[in-house]
Formats: C-alpha cells, structure tokens, sequence
C-alpha cells in the first residue's frame, strides 16, 4: 500500500547511538520501509544544540555532538540541573530543523546520513521526559513546526505530539519477565508500558511472543496490538555474492579462518546466557575457537569468568579459545555471520532475535534457545536447546560439529525460513499497520 504524503515522526532514542542496539537497526528498518512506501518520514533527535542563525553552524554543532559526549563534570552538573528544573514545568518541547547543507557525516548510521530524512531536534527531551514522567507522571509534549499524521515510538517513551495519532513499539518485557536479567529500574519500565498501551492508538509488537506476553501482563486488547516482526537487515548481500577471497581476506583482520569458528553475536550480559555457553564450550572436544561478538555490558565480568579455565593458546596446541572482540562494525559482521561454522546464541529471553535472522540470511546455521520468540524466528531451521542446561548446549554443537549433511541441510532451511522476514513482508506489514490507524 502506498503511504504517500503520510507525514510521520520518529523518535531517535535508539537511533542516536554510535554503537547500534537492535532497537536502533529496527528503526533504520522503518525509516527504510516507510521511505519506500512513499511517506515523508522525520526524526526527532535529542542533542544538544545551539540554535545559532548561522545554518551551517547549526548543522556544523548538530554533528560534532555525535558520540561520546566531551564535556567535563562541572559541566554536566550543570546540564542535570537545567534538566530537573525543566521537568517540573509541564510545558512543551520545542523542536528546531537541522538542514543539510555541507557536512559529512562521520559514522555509516548516524542519521545524518540519511540526506532525505528531516532532523527535528529538541536538546535533551527523551532524558527530560522520562525524568518528568518518573516524577509526575506527565507525559512530554513535543511542540514541532508543522503536524504530523502518525508520532511513531519506536521505544516506548512518556512522550506526544499533538494531533498527530500515536503509535508504539514494544519489543520486549524482559525487565518484568526477567526482573534479575537486567539493570533496568522496574517500575518505570511498568509504568512506562503502562502509559504507552494507554496512549498509543496501536501497538507494534515484534514477535508472537511479545503479544503474549503483554495479553498476560497488561489489561489491553488484543485488537490493539499488530505484529510485524522484523526485516533481515543484512540481506543487501547474499551468501552467493561474498567471495572466498574477499571473505578471507575479512576475516584475516580478525586472525580467523573460514569455517573454522563458532560465533557469538549479542551484548554480553545474564541475559544472553554467555557464561553458559562458554562452559559447553570448555566440554567440547573440538580444536576451533568461539568467538564472541558484542560490547560489555552489565556482569559482563561474571558471563567471561568461565573462559579462564581454557587452556592459554601460547601453552597448549589446542586451538581451542574464547575470542572477544567485542563490538563488530555492520560491514565486518555480515563477514562473520559467513564465515562462521555456526551461530550458537542460548540466549534465556528474546523479543525477535536479530541475530538467528541475519545468520540464516546469510547462510550460517544457527543452535538458539528454545525460549520466548526464538522458535517463532528459527522456524524448523534451527536446532534449539534448552538454554538452562549445559549439557543440552554442548550436544548440539557436538550435533553441528560431527554431522556435516546435517549442517547442510540446517544452511538450506535457514536460507528459506529467513525469507519469511524479507524486506517486502515487512514493509507490507507495515502499511497495514498505518493503514490502520490512519483510519481511526
């Protein structure tokens, strides 16, 4: 369906992040989807910015502020102390536009790398809203230059944009499922959701999985909620298309050989169940490496602990070894996802499972958990266990590694059951969405 001259906000929340989240990729998804499909999509960012009447200047300050932040303490004392003085005043947020005339963005994602995208900023508004609503419970209001149709959250936010009808991803509820797998603070997560099923005219679940859960946690209805899962973001490259050559010569940057290593692609914190996997590994009687793709994040200590009891590669002529490299840039990640022997990712809690899509799309067999939405992604393509369970993980990799027809057949299917999440069913899903709640 066409989505022409549908005017539709996004939030940037996930979207500024230099180091990509999955809930960022699924919004470079929807920009992409909506886009498409015709509509004028727009951004709101929350940098901090001088509204200087030098246009340049103003795009010039909008990018350096990219990243990191540079400030000093002192500094940022005083920034926090603005923010809890502007919280307490339930006013609007004005937005300002950056234009585009001349700077070049300095990261492949950063928004500004989207030359057709309108940037509506507002300094700071997602860290004032959330500090405003766990004081008041007062929503944010977002005062733009022109209406908008549709305000998409793609994070729930305790945010609105007047007239404009309001829609809401909710990824997952593991903070409330998993209350001990996560730093969140549970009872804003609650009360967040609370307001967005509230507020939202619809709801965008990821998964089945999610549905059910928000069915079982919350008083909503289920006409309320539209899943749409999510597209394979990494299918702008096919299996095919990566030459040995040139794969080799990818993975060399990381001293790793084709076919010749496990991979891991996630944060690593409880949740995706590293410490586990790394203890199956120990008992594997295998000579290849695990390597383990994705920043620290909380516990991350406590997740590697296991890796100590391997053998250190300078003493041993065992191969066998647990190789971090934490983040991995989108292009170098396809290489790896290729590469790899298989994706094992045990995680105990899942809202979609990005990494079981881009590793079947890119023709890498995958053992996942058999937990939450991960047996609605992996289809019967993948071979599950459960993640509890050491022993379960360790068989199927011994499975993986001494049955090599099953492996290729595990290829083949993922091949298959990736195409249920292509980019064309989700934009169709997409529009319907719209659609839908256009004609409320």
């Amino acid at each position: 369906m066409d989505l022409a001259q549908t005017k539709v906000l996004i939030d940037g929340y996930n979207l500024d992040l230099v180091q990509g989240t999955g809930i960022k990729t699924y919004g470079f998804s929807l920009l992409d989807a909506l886009s498409i499909q015709g509509a004028s999509v727009s951004v709101l960012t929350s940098r901090e910015r001088r509204d200087d009447d030098n246009l340049l200047l103003r795009e010039v300050l909008f990018a350096d502020n990219y990243g990191p932040n540079p400030r000093g303490k002192l500094s940022q004392r005083i920034q926090l102390a603005k923010e809890k003085l502007a919280m307490l005043a339930p006013v609007s947020l004005n937005t300002v536009t950056i234009p585009r005339i001349g700077v070049v963005p300095n990261k492949e994602q950063d928004i500004l790398g989207y030359p057709n995208i309108e940037i509506l900023n507002a300094s700071n508004c997602y860290r004032i809203a959330n500090a405003r609503f766990k004081v008041s419970k007062f929503l944010t209001h977002i005062s733009t230059p022109k209406g908008f149709d549709v305000w998409h959250s793609t994070y729930p936010l305790p945010m609105k944009v007047d007239k404009a009808k309001k829609i809401t991803t909710i990824h997952d509820l593991i903070p409330l499922k998993l209350p001990y797998s996560t730093l969140d603070d549970k009872t804003f997560f609650y009360e967040n959701i609370k307001q967005s099923l509230r507020t939202s005219d619809l709801i965008l679940a990821v998964s089945e999985a999610t549905k059910t859960d928000l069915l079982s946690l919350f008083d909503v209805d289920d006409e309320k909620i539209f899943v749409t899962y999510q597209a394979a973001t990494l299918d702008d490259l096919q299996p095919d298309e990566i030459e040995n050559g040139d794969l080799e010569k990818q993975l060399k940057k990381y001293k790793l050989e084709k076919g010749k290593f496990f991979l891991f692609v996630g944060a690593i914190e409880p949740k995706k169940n590293v410490g586990r996997l790394i203890e199956a590994y120990i008992g594997l009687d295998t000579d290849i490496p695990l390597v383990i793709a994705g920043k620290k994040a909380w516990f991350w200590e406590k997740e590697l602990e296991k890796a100590d009891f391997l053998p250190k590669p300078r003493r041993a002529k065992s191969k066998k070894q647990v190789r971090l490299l934490e983040y991995v840039p989108t292009d170098d990640l396809r290489y790896l996802y290729s590469g790899a022997y298989c994706l094992v990712f045990p995680s105990l809690y899942e809202g979609f499972g990005l990494p079981v899509l881009e590793a079947m799309k890119l023709g890498c067999p995958v053992i996942t958990s058999k937990a939450a939405s991960l047996p609605e992604i992996g289809g019967d393509a993948a071979l599950y266990v459960d993640p509890y369970s050491v022993k379960s993980i360790r068989r199927a990799m011994e499975t993986v590694v001494s049955d090599q027809a099953f492996r290729q057949t595990m290829v083949q299917k993922g091949l298959q059951q990736a195409e249920v999440f292509s980019k064309s069913n989700y934009q169709d899903k997409i529009s319907k969405a719209y659609q839908r709640v256009l004609s409320l």
